[in-house]
């Protein structure tokens, strides 16, 4: 015998329903404790990279610090050294008053001065560098360089390629006192070469006396082509630059 069911299909609907309400309600209790455990976990995995970056931000703060204190006196290093360039270049003209001290010393009684003049020439010795005159492009260069770098290049380029010299004018009773005494001078720390120009009998009254002109060159300063280097100058305090500078034979 066939069972008849009488009631409507609605009611089945909501039965179902019914009956899948609690795994709707479990999946999606899973589904949220499963959210809240994730986000649990990435607000402590935030707070514990939050208090290691608490930690090393005062490490991190300090070693910024220090490099940029080390930045600034790599910069104020430079800046001084361009300027004790300058400096040092600037005082490389050795003073008058050593170099006459070098011509008189040991200057003969026969030997008289009547006129001495010292100046600066084009060098006649070609130098270790050859300075040549700054291209346009070398130019504009020169006006992106700190001003002592700047000033020093300016100064190099004019000075660099002369010399300073001592010109002689006198007369002599012995003529080999003066060459004695030239040679003297050729040997002297302070001077690079002497050239006797001319001599010649002073007049015909008195045909001992004679007059001489002679040149004698400077050796270059402190910073020039040939000149002294740092290691040679190291001890230079108390002692004058004929002391220090090497002599040359001729």
């Amino acid at each position: 015998m066939q069972d008849i069911d009488f009631l409507p299909a609605e009611y089945f609907q909501r039965r179902a329903r019914r009956q899948a309400r609690p795994w709707r309600i479990a999946v999606v209790t899973l589904f949220a404790v499963l959210a809240a455990g994730a986000a649990a976990g990435q607000y402590f995995r935030r707070e514990r990279l939050q208090a290691e970056l608490d930690a090393l931000l005062p490490a991190y703060q300090l070693a910024t610090g220090q490099q940029q204190r080390v930045a600034q006196l790599q910069t104020k290093l430079q800046t001084e050294q361009q300027t004790a360039e300058l400096l040092a270049y600037l005082q490389h003209p050795w003073p008058r008053t050593q170099i006459l001290r070098a011509l008189v010393d040991g200057l003969p009684e026969q030997v008289v001065f009547e006129q001495l003049r010292i100046g600066r020439q084009k060098s006649t010795v070609q130098q270790p560098t050859e300075v040549r005159p700054p291209s346009a492009e070398q130019k504009e260069d020169l006006s992106k360089l700190p001003p002592a770098q700047r000033d020093l290049r300016a100064l190099r380029e004019e000075y660099d390629t002369t010399e300073v010299y001592v010109r002689i004018v006198g007369s002599t009773s012995d003529s080999s006192a003066l060459y004695a005494w030239l040679a003297t001078l050729g040997k002297h720390r302070l001077f690079a070469r002497t050239e006797l120009v001319s001599i010649e009998i002073a007049g015909q009254t008195d045909s001992k006396l004679m007059r001489f002109e002679a040149v004698v060159v400077v050796v270059p300063g402190y910073g020039q082509p040939g000149g002294p280097m740092p290691a040679e100058t190291s001890q230079l305090a108390g002692r004058t630059p004929a002391q220090v500078l090497p002599g040359q034979q001729h």
